[in-house]
Order: C-alpha cells, then sequence, then structure tokens
C-alpha cells in the first residue's frame, strides 16, 4: 500500500486503487474498539514503508503502535501526489483518515509518539497548494470542499484538543509555530474558497464566540500569536530577526491569553460513515479494473 501511494499520481489505475485501499483502512477505523486498538502504544508492530522519494519521513526501526503507521502512510500520500490537476478524492480518503485518527486519539486520550511537526508541516502545505492552484482545482469533478472540511477539521482539533494526544508540550508548542508560520495565508483560502462563519451544529449561532467554523478557530489561534509578536518585537525584545527559540517562548506565554472557541457545535469531532451508496461509482469501477488485471495475470486477455 505504501508503495502504491507514493506512485498514485503516475496512473488512474494507480489512484483508483490507492482510494480503494484508503478507503478499506478508513471502514476498519470506523469500528470504534478496532480504532482504539490501533492506537494503544501498547501494541506495537513493525510496517516497512517505501521510502523511495523526497520528502522522506524520519525511520522508525522499532515497533510503534498500528496508528503511527496510518498516519504515516496517510502523509506519505498529501506529500508525494501533489499536482496542479489534484485529485481531489485520493487526497480527501487520506485526509479522512488523520481525522478519524485524532478523533480518536482526544476521546480516549492517548498520548502517541509521532513526529507530529511532519503532519502538521504537511497539513498546512497542503492548505498552501490549494490556495495557490485554486483555479485549477475548483474545475475537478469532485467537490474540493470533501477535502477541505476533515482538512480543517483536523487542524482545529488539534489546536483545541491537542494537550489531550501530543506527547508533551514541545510538540503543541510547533502545532502553533506551524500555524503562525502560515498566518498570511488563511485568510486568503477563506476568501478563496467561500467558508462563511456558519451557525453551530444545533442551528443556533455561537453566542459570543470569536470563532464559528473550523477555519475561524485557525485565523484566531494565528492573529492571536502574531499580534503578540508584534508588540514584543515593537517593545524592542525580540531584535529585528526573530528566532525560533524567541518565538516559540512568544508562544509559550500566549496560552494564558489565547481564547480558542468551543469547537464541539463545529462537528471537529464528528466523522461522517463511509457510504457505499455514495461511493457507489469507485467501486465499481474499481471491480471492473480488478477483473480486467486478473484476465491479463491469468492469460486470458480476451472477453
Amino acid at each position: 500500500m505504501s508503495y502504491l501511494l507514493h506512485h498514485a499520481y503516475r496512473t488512474s489505475r494507480a489512484t483508483l486503487y490507492g482510494i480503494l485501499s484508503l478507503s478499506t483502512l478508513r471502514i476498519m477505523l470506523e469500528d470504534v474498539t478496532l480504532c482504539k486498538q490501533f492506537c494503544d502504544p501498547a501494541k506495537p508492530i513493525l510496517v516497512r514503508l517505501c521510502r523511495q522519494r523526497p520528502p522522506l519521513l524520519p525511520p522508525t526501526p522499532a515497533p510503534r503502535a498500528p496508528a503511527a503507521h496510518i498516519l504515516d502512510v496517510a502523509v506519505d500520500t498529501v506529500n508525494h501526489n501533489l499536482r496542479r490537476r489534484l485529485d481531489v478524492d485520493l487526497y480527501a480518503a487520506a485526509v479522512n483518515l488523520i481525522h478519524r485518527l485524532l478523533i480518536c486519539l482526544t476521546q480516549n486520550h492517548i498520548h502517541l509518539t509521532y513526529h507530529w511537526t511532519l503532519l502538521w508541516q504537511s497539513l498546512l502545505t497542503l492548505i498552501r497548494f490549494l490556495q495557490t492552484y485554486a483555479t485549477d482545482i475548483c474545475v475537478q469533478p469532485t467537490d474540493v470542499h470533501v477535502l477541505i472540511s476533515p482538512l480543517l477539521k483536523s487542524l482545529a482539533l488539534a489546536i483545541a484538543h491537542g494537550n489531550a494526544f501530543l506527547p508533551d508540550p514541545a510538540a503543541y508548542d510547533d502545532l502553533f509555530y506551524k500555524l503562525v508560520e502560515s498566518a498570511p495565508i488563511l485568510e486568503k483560502f477563506k476568501t478563496t474558497f467561500k467558508l462563511s462563519s456558519a451557525p453551530s451544529a444545533t442551528g443556533d449561532a455561537a453566542s459570543g464566540a470569536a470563532a464559528s467554523s473550523p477555519i475561524d478557530v485557525l485565523i484566531s489561534a494565528a492573529s492571536h500569536f502574531h499580534i503578540i509578536l508584534e508588540e514584543e518585537k515593537n517593545k524592542g525584545r525580540l531584535g529585528f530577526t526573530l528566532s525560533a527559540r524567541a518565538v516559540n517562548k512568544v508562544i509559550r506565554e500566549g496560552y494564558e491569553s489565547l481564547e480558542v472557541a468551543d469547537v464541539s457545535a463545529m462537528g471537529v469531532e464528528h466523522f461522517d460513515i463511509w457510504r457505499e451508496g455514495e461511493e457507489r461509482g469507485m467501486v465499481k469501477k474499481a471491480g471492473r479494473m480488478a477483473v480486467e488485471d486478473v484476465r491479463r495475470l491469468v492469460g486470458g486477455g480476451g472477453r
């Protein structure tokens, strides 16, 4: 699967099999008990991933929780298949896996050891890519919002409840550091894809909340730390060049004044169940392709 998803962009056949593989994992993770077992660090397994193309994930020779390997597969999918005519279905399948695992980790307070920095970097790079090539991506047959929704929900969930699953405060600091780096693109992203501030899931507007949608959570948090950084810079405390250490220090000090809206009303912990009726077209294509491949393998070739 790892090799397949490294090269899913090459042919429509590879893309379709990649989506089918990710959908299979998604269906498995929909089982609450099974998903919790996958996230359990006490049940590690050893998996060898494809490492043919950069960017490469850090080598992990020791056994890890199955969830860590699934996150690796999803991150590799995001990193290795970027192109202007983005396959939205493939990316939605990968990001939905990330979203599902973050929900499970949060709800069960499982502090998973993982290279979280690379995960945040990949997701925010994807936002930047979508913004840059919005004109090409928006004309794809699949509505890009099926990708944008789990993407923003994953990041908003991490901002609101990252302390429930991140292994240490440094990992939480790094999330905000990456968010501050991406601050200039977030407002543009909201405007480009018409991500309005929506009412809460109950139908009522979020009273007194500074943010009422996942994108607003990201913008609000990034703006909060950006304002503090500018204030510190104007006071001459940070100098003219901001070092990573200085920014991290400001982020840690800024937690006390950070207010995050209630994300539970935004549906960030809600995961849409895979429905065969909605994916019937993909399933039929995959079935026909599998039959043709089997015919070729066994030497039938003809009809």
